[in-house]
């Protein structure tokens, strides 16, 4: 009985520690995926705003 009973909480225990780092592994992948995405849009918001810009520019040089 006492054997069985220490066998089925090393077995919690490994559930219990696997779950913790799939969720921690997980939490992290998230995390990695949306700070990609902000630093991306981020990135992308500046270039349109740089080639609006420099067309701008590009337009009063034009008609200067």
């Amino acid at each position: 009985m006492s054997k069985n009973n220490s066998f089925v909480l090393d077995f919690i225990l490994f559930l219990f520690c696997f779950y913790f780092v799939f969720i921690i592994r997980f939490v992290r992948f998230v995390f990695i995926i949306r700070f990609v995405r902000f630093v991306f849009i981020i990135r992308f918001v500046r270039f349109v705003f740089i080639i609006r810009f420099v067309r701008f520019y590009y337009k009063l040089y034009i008609f200067k």
